[in-house]
């Protein structure tokens, strides 16, 4: 399947799959657009109604506090 919007294909495939769980990395975007809501991860959270959505991140090892 091909779409301009991967976040309204995911979920059309998710729905004519019966799929209930979610699984996505958090995003790594700009600030604004995190703040904004505009990320793909905000995106599902926000129009994933019935779906259980998890957003995993994984921190980098420069991001790794001592």
């Amino acid at each position: 399947m091909r779409s301009s919007d991967p976040v309204a294909a995911l979920l059309d495939f998710a729905r004519s799959h019966g799929v209930g769980h979610i699984i996505i990395g958090r995003s790594n975007q700009a600030k604004w657009r995190q703040r904004l809501g505009m990320t793909a991860d905000a995106r599902l959270l926000r129009e994933g109604e019935g779906f259980d959505i998890h957003v995993v991140s994984f921190e980098s090892h420069e991001e790794k506090r001592p």
